[in-house]
């Protein structure tokens, strides 16, 4: 291995690199991103996910709508409730998680705080 090739693999099991927990969770291998991709090809979402879009999916791994919304370009106009929760769940079946879901309360507990100013 090369020391570019290794510096590559150090930075990716970093977190939150898309390799930060591999060892526990064994969600990445060699046919991920087809798997993913036929899994968002076939779910027919009302728009395609450009080409950068999908390779930050890869890198991030989105679990909730606040993260898919920083990766996907005006994802509320594109993309339905539904189909975002849709699109996460995909990301998470074939990408696995890293951190236990937490059912939208990450989002929930951001916006009363911006509410309540705490």
């Amino acid at each position: 291995m090369t020391d570019i090739q290794l510096q590559v693999i150090t930075y990716l099991r970093e977190k939150p690199g898309p390799l930060a927990n591999q060892e526990q969770t064994q969600s990445y291998n060699q046919n991920s991103a087809t798997v993913l991709l036929e899994k968002i090809r076939d779910a027919k979402f009302p728009t395609d996910i450009a080409k950068g879009e999908f390779l930050q999916i890869l890198n991030m791994r989105p679990s909730s709508s606040a993260q898919l919304s920083a990766v996907i370009e005006d994802m509320e106009d594109r993309f339905t409730e539904e189909d975002q929760n849709r699109l996460i769940d995909i990301i998470a079946e074939v990408l696995g998680r890293d951190e236990p879901a937490q059912n939208g309360t990450e989002d929930e507990n951001a916006m009363e705080s911006i509410e309540t100013g705490n």
